[in-house]
């Protein structure tokens, strides 16, 4: 996007994401604690997102910058307070922000993927499982539910077994869902229009799909870091890597750099992307974005 592109108005919407020309803004410093007690600030959250507000707004309304617009990113949120899991997925994607910050936040990002919520093999095997579980409950009555509890101390195996299937169906649609939409290349938009939704309804009422939002800003941006860190983790353990580096313009237009990795074995994996409509395409700018890559 280019820096003389309109700028979003702000409105007084809670946490609402918005775009910003960080020339205009001031930053303003931390308020002090009020006294003991409380939950501290989670430290990586108050670096990610710099508390600032509007040079020309008379109000000085709260707004939080990503820390890469100092590089580029123009992405900041109206709201009172960081919402920490919003600033951390967009941090883990956004390519201002220095490779080995988004290194370290991938691992505590991957942990909340929906991938990352399935059976401990991780996804390897458990279609098979929700099949089952959903075949369960459409086609068969199940285990029947015992008429009395022996003991009204100890809570209900049914109820414990119940919940334990829901929570692993409902992991598994999210993860299954992440996938349709990305491997599909569908805007999450789709997930708002009621067709949607009323498909969920008729094949399992008990399960609440993802919003379009819920999906743009927490499910794929962690789904993201945990197939960046379960690459790493592989990529580790090979040698005599050869890397790929080619650039293009899509529709918008803007020009984009990928960056992939080569094993032994030829497999190709999507390491990174550099969106560079705003910059120069110097020796020195292709040499920095492969270099925070080989680093």
């Amino acid at each position: 996007m280019a820096n003389n592109a309109p700028e979003q108005s702000h409105r007084n919407d809670e946490d609402k994401m918005v775009t910003i020309n960080v020339k205009d803004y001031v930053d303003i410093p931390e308020p002090k604690p009020r006294g003991p007690g409380g939950r501290p600030p989670d430290p990586r959250v108050v670096q990610l997102a710099i508390r600032c507000y509007k040079r020309d707004d008379p109000k000085k309304a709260t707004v939080f910058r990503c820390i890469g617009t100092n590089s580029g990113c123009r992405s900041a949120w109206v709201t009172a307070k960081r919402s920490k899991q919003r600033v951390l997925n967009h941090a883990a994607s956004c390519e201002h922000i220095p490779c080995d910050l988004r290194e370290q936040l991938d691992g505590g990002l991957a942990k909340t993927a929906p991938s990352a919520k399935l059976h401990p093999s991780n996804g390897a095997n458990m279609a098979p499982a929700s099949a089952s579980m959903m075949s369960h409950r459409v086609g068969s009555k199940g285990p029947s539910k015992p008429s009395h509890n022996p003991d009204p101390s100890q809570p209900s195996v049914y109820n414990l077994a119940k919940k334990t299937r829901l929570d692993n169906l409902t992991a598994q649609l999210d993860a299954d869902i992440v996938q349709f939409f990305c491997v599909g290349g569908l805007a999450p938009s789709k997930a708002n229009l009621p067709q949607w939704k009323t498909i969920w309804q008729h094949a399992v009422p008990s399960y609440n799909p993802a919003s379009a939002s819920k999906l743009e800003e927490y499910h794929i941006p962690s789904e993201a870091a945990f197939v960046r860190t379960k690459q790493l983790e592989h990529l580790w353990t090979c040698v005599n890597l050869s890397i790929t580096f080619d650039g293009q313009k899509i529709h918008s237009p803007q020009s984009v750099y990928t960056i992939h990795i080569i094993t032994p074995d030829r497999e190709v994996y999507l390491f990174d992307g550099n969106e560079a409509s705003e910059e120069s395409h110097t020796a020195d700018h292709l040499f920095q974005v492969l270099d925070t890559v080989c680093s």
